[in-house]
């Protein structure tokens, strides 16, 4: 974690993936932006690379697999970092 403000529910983040993860689909409480700042990710047929930038809200996305693991820069806004998954 870079920076909280729990007035706000803003959480900024730095996140490390290994090798070969896979984030199953899942959705936030909280509206949040993403940075890929290495790695790949993809996701719904594309490959998102270092520059490229996500933002969503209260939506589910992913799955998201990262085959070379990455570092993403990412911010949550209004609510709990948390991810929500159905683990089936």
């Amino acid at each position: 974690i870079i920076h909280e403000n729990e007035a706000e529910g803003r959480t900024d983040m730095l996140v490390k993936y290994p090798a070969g993860y896979v984030e199953p689909e899942h959705v936030h409480e909280s509206a949040h932006a993403c940075l890929i700042l290495g790695g790949r990710i993809l996701t719904d047929g594309r490959e998102l690379t270092p520059g490229d930038y996500i933002y969503g809200q209260q939506m589910p996305h992913g799955p998201w697999e990262f085959p070379d693991g990455g570092m993403n820069f990412v911010s949550f806004v209004g609510g709990s970092p948390t991810h929500e998954w159905d683990d089936e």
